[in-house]
């Protein structure tokens, strides 16, 4: 099983999105800006977490709109939001492996 993070990353981030399309069966979690960056690509993620402090609150409106799971967590917290990605992969779906896709930004 495998489970793909994609985080914020800047705009330009150097995503290639052919390689994203072809990887669309695995499980995705969108942290933070990641999961509007998954939306744009026609990715609904499994489930989407972070602070969203680099979303615009129109960003986040659509990830709860769209995303089953979403955890909002405080800007001031014990582990950045990568962590969380990575801790709730772990928890939620055992993956052999995870990808991390965008780790440029923020």
């Amino acid at each position: 099983k495998k489970s793909t993070l994609w985080l914020a990353g800047p705009s330009a981030d150097p995503v290639k999105y052919d390689q994203v399309a072809d990887r669309r069966s695995e499980t995705w979690l969108g942290v933070d800006l990641g999961a509007t960056r998954l939306l744009e690509h026609g990715i609904v993620p499994e489930y989407a977490a972070g602070d969203f402090d680099s979303s615009t609150p129109e960003q986040l409106a659509r990830v709860k709109a769209a995303v089953q799971k979403v955890d909002i967590y405080p800007p001031e917290k014990d582990y950045t939001d990568t962590q969380i990605g990575i801790l709730l992969a772990m928890k939620y779906y055992q993956p052999a492996y995870i990808t991390i896709w965008g780790t440029t930004g923020g």
